[in-house]
């Protein structure tokens, strides 16, 4: 009965505080596939904690033509760094990919751990754990599964 009670009382508060369902190295590591070939899915909003229209979000998922999957955003590359293993204490100051005022795209490489800065001011990091290149006469699709937890 105790347990029950502390564990409502702490989603009471993480609810009053909105911190609930963000993800984040106190509350767990989110999982989502951007889909280059559904407008749906291909862009995610780190903020909102959803799908948004294609360069709506604060990442999107590119059609390229390429083994490497693009990303757009504003993130810098970490390198091979497990996701766990990134804090707020991580977050670089410069060297992000937008930082121009204008959303750019990047290849990305899967096992790679990048940091993306929101226009929130949120900071969320995202690893690139599989992805799935298809390729017909007329299109190319990236199906790119991506980890994420929110930092700042």
């Amino acid at each position: 009965m105790e347990k029950v009670l502390v564990i409502g009382l702490f989603a009471m508060l993480l609810s009053v505080c909105g911190l609930e369902g963000q993800g984040g190295a106190g509350t767990g590591e989110k999982t989502i596939v951007l889909d280059s070939s559904d407008p749906q899915r291909s862009a995610f909003s780190f903020s909102k904690g959803e799908y948004a229209e294609w360069m709506e979000g604060d990442i999107s998922n590119e059609p390229w033509c390429t083994e490497d999957p693009g990303i757009c955003g504003n993130w810098v590359d970490l390198g091979a760094v497990q996701l766990n293993e990134i804090g707020a204490e991580d977050i670089p100051d410069s060297g992000y990919l937008s930082e121009g005022g204008y959303v750019d795209c990047e290849y990305v490489k899967v096992g790679h751990t990048y940091i993306n800065k929101n226009e929130d001011g949120t900071y969320y990091a995202f690893e690139i754990i599989d992805d799935e290149y298809s390729e017909s006469e007329s299109e190319c699709n990236h199906k790119t599964t991506i980890k994420y937890v929110r930092l700042k």
